[in-house]
């Protein structure tokens, strides 16, 4: 039977595991939010933390200061690594999200607004409709497993304690959410644009028939000549949202290899 005197020696080790894991849950799609439970968020972190704690150099951990102020700066670096791995997988949904919720906007839907408790955000339809649609495809494409994948890699590639707050990646998560904001216009575009069709053509009726009622003859035909647009342009909009996707894993990946050199550079 193990008694304390064994167990205290990885008490650190596991703690810090614990924490970086732990980031993860902070800002992951679908872990981060209230549909998972935090009772069962909390059980899956420190079973997690049980099985990538074996597969560590508990080594690199031994130099671990154990006093509280010396240990304070080091958890918070090693939430810090999960959270920007969350952060970086976050940012494509959030560009749907912010996508739906301009058309939903330019075709006057904002008052029928749904909660979401995946963001604990509130959105519009179509706004709802992408966000299932790139969480669909962030499973699809085996989203989770990356993530998890990655934090388990930080862990050969840097050891606890040795992560520089000067390494954070602002430049790379400010790059991401600028590119963020190119996506969603990009599937937003075909929307937008043919609200901008319907705006001209009504402007000139309204100039040809002063009689007819705008208002009541506008709305209803931007409203679906919008959802026609948002229905035609589904696929090409997935093939958009699965791309995206791609390329802030493959920029995930990229981080996360590059930490090998501050582990090489700290060691």
């Amino acid at each position: 039977m193990l008694s304390h005197d064994h167990l205290l020696p990885h008490a650190i080790g596991y703690l810090l595991v614990l924490c970086r894991i732990s980031g993860l849950f902070l800002l992951t799609p679908i872990l981060s939010g209230e549909t998972v439970p935090r009772r069962v968020k909390a059980a899956f972190i420190v079973v997690l933390a049980g099985v990538v704690y074996p597969t560590i150099d508990h080594a690199r951990y031994s130099q671990v200061p154990l006093e509280l102020w010396s240990l304070a700066p080091v958890v918070a670096s090693e939430l810090a690594i999960g959270a920007a791995i969350g952060f970086m997988a976050l940012i494509p949904i959030m560009s749907v999200q912010l996508a739906g919720l301009v058309m939903g906007q330019q075709l006057g839907l904002a008052l029928a607004e749904q909660f979401n408790p995946a963001l604990n955000i509130s959105a519009e339809n179509f706004g709802q409709l992408l966000f299932m649609t790139t969480i669909a495809s962030f499973i699809w494409i085996g989203g989770l497993e990356f993530v998890f994948a990655s934090a388990v890699l930080t862990f050969d590639a840097l050891p606890a304690g040795s992560f520089p707050w000067s390494a954070t990646p602002v430049d790379l998560l400010s790059g991401l959410v600028a590119s963020g904001f190119v996506v969603a216009i990009q599937i937003s575009m075909p929307v937008l644009a043919i609200i901008l069709l319907e705006t001209i053509a009504m402007g000139f009726v309204m100039r040809t028939v002063p009689a007819l009622n705008v208002l009541s003859v506008g709305f209803p035909l931007r409203i679906l000549a919008g959802t026609m647009a948002f229905v035609g342009g589904l696929i090409a909009m997935k093939h958009t949202i699965i791309v995206d996707l791609q390329r802030v894993f493959a920029e995930i990946e990229r981080w996360v290899l590059s930490l090998s050199d501050l582990g090489v550079a700290g060691g």
